[in-house]
């Protein structure tokens, strides 16, 4: 799955390799762009939160209506005040089969893909505000899910914001949604472009050790369960830090 910005990206990613240059894509239904995201809540389980979710997104990021007061996460990613927003989006790297379609998508898969990918198949709506709220050269850590070792794997681009999610309207494909409709979409994907993978994996049970401290105000952590979230900037900072601390035992 994945994105277009020109946008200036943090010290950490400034050595990543030039973007691609490639077509605009519709999605596709292939296996790959079709499981990219974790999905956590069925399109039933979805539509009960709608309501909630489309005055405002679970991170914090307000995507459909503006609350009267926003924290410091929302301003900075609504006013752009220094042109950077980051992301953490999740995705599964063990094979798993939905609807006949095996939904793997990795860090490695992403690397090896010649064109930006579609980040379809997100189910909730938390997680879809988010998507409709990213912005061409947004940065977001690839998080790797439902897998044996859960955590932050390396770094992607958005290179083209929202568009119609189309894999919901087909009965054939994993995360098929028959709400959802061409006059009537619910869902909307980004596409993003690989960046860099980390010479470890910076993982969930480490992030959770600074729960208390740097990462305090990291949705991650308060909200695990949603599978596309915002990180405010110095929780994005602090986690590229870890890249090359000695790995705590897990």
């Amino acid at each position: 799955m994945p994105p277009k910005r020109q946008r200036k990206a943090s010290a950490d990613v400034a050595t990543a390799e030039p973007l691609h240059s490639a077509k605009k894509r519709t999605t596709r239904s292939s296996t790959r762009s079709s499981v990219a995201a974790q999905k956590l809540e069925s399109p039933q389980q979805a539509e009960e939160e709608e309501d909630s979710a489309q005055t405002q997104s679970e991170s914090g990021v307000v995507a459909e209506a503006l609350p009267k007061k926003k924290n410091k996460f929302t301003e900075k990613a609504e006013g752009d005040v220094e042109g950077e927003r980051f992301w953490l989006m999740k995705a599964e790297p063990e094979s798993r089969i939905e609807r006949g379609k095996d939904v793997k998508f990795s860090i490695d898969d992403l690397a090896a893909c010649k064109v930006p990918q579609g980040w379809d198949g997100v189910r909730n709506y938390g997680a879809r505000n988010n998507l409709k709220a990213m912005k061409k050269g947004d940065l977001a850590f690839f998080y790797h899910s439902n897998c044996k070792q859960p955590g932050i794997v390396g770094v992607m681009r958005v290179v083209q914001e929202a568009s119609v999610d189309t894999t919901a309207f087909d009965p054939n494909e994993p995360y098929y949604d028959p709400k959802s409709s061409p006059d009537n979409p619910k869902w909307y994907l980004v596409h993003v472009e690989f960046v860099r993978k980390f010479r470890r994996i910076i993982g969930l049970h480490e992030l959770k050790t600074y729960a208390n401290g740097p990462l305090a105000t990291m949705p991650l952590l308060k909200q695990g369960r949603l599978s596309v979230s915002g990180v405010p900037k110095e929780c994005w900072d602090f986690v590229l830090s870890l890249e090359d601390k000695q790995q705590l035992d897990t």
